[in-house]
């Protein structure tokens, strides 16, 4: 079985066969909290700069208000939060016409996240991504009795052209890994490709690919930086 599951903070135990995932490496992972009306929805984001993070658009569309939390595991009582200043969402995004292509959103965040959070870097080339391959997932989706950062490492089993998306296998994708990072290990450092989008049937998930979306990303990236 491939799924590990394991909290980063004082005192938490990480059994031995979970050892070999590199926890510090990907702090940058992040559970996002949405309110709309009465109800809350969490899921999950990746930070790219210290107050600016990618998520999935159906993640955030239509919140009313939100916050991001970068504990390991979500507790809304927590302190270590921060709230969204402004979510920009892809402007071609439309749910009913795909659950996928183009679910992307930047959230900016009122402040900066802390220095241990530090930002995902960007793999460039979506077309050195191949058939075959392991990729790492960082998602909060609800296991254990909550929502707690997993690791998981769905094989990558195409490229959709049309909508931009990767295609993994994925047996354990969950409610709340929508925004999830998926990352490759290049050279011994993690580079972050795509986001966990939508999980179909039981076995495959289709996830946004980001270097596919640097254009737009980077265009809305200036007005937002805040000095840290």
């Amino acid at each position: 079985m491939n799924l590990k599951v394991a909290e980063t903070i004082a005192s938490s135990f990480i059994a031995d066969d979970m050892a070999d995932v590199e926890w510090e490496k990907f702090e940058s992972s992040m559970l996002i909290e949405v309110k709309r009306g009465e109800e809350v929805f969490t899921s999950s984001a990746v930070a790219i700069q210290r107050n600016i993070l990618l998520t999935c658009a159906h993640s955030v569309e239509n919140f009313e208000a939100g916050r991001v939390f970068w504990n390991p595991r979500y507790n809304p009582e927590s302190k270590n939060y921060l709230s969204f200043k402004k979510v920009v969402i892809h402007p071609d995004y439309c749910q009913s016409k795909s659950n996928y292509a183009n679910d992307l959103a930047i959230i900016v965040l009122n402040g900066n996240l802390p220095s241990k959070a530090r930002p995902a870097k960007i793999h460039a080339n979506p077309f050195s991504v191949k058939k075959g391959m392991q990729a790492h997932r960082i998602g909060f989706g609800a296991r254990e009795g909550g929502n707690i950062r997993t690791w998981t490492n769905p094989e990558i089993l195409d490229y959709d052209s049309g909508s931009k998306s990767f295609i993994l296998k994925d047996e354990f994708g969950k409610v709340g890994d929508s925004g999830g990072p998926v990352y490759l290990k290049i050279n011994g450092k993690y580079k972050l490709f795509a986001l966990h989008s939508t999980k179909e049937g039981a076995d495959k998930s289709y996830t946004v690919s980001v270097s596919d979306h640097m254009h737009w990303i980077e265009k809305h990236l200036p007005l937002k930086q805040i000095d840290a």
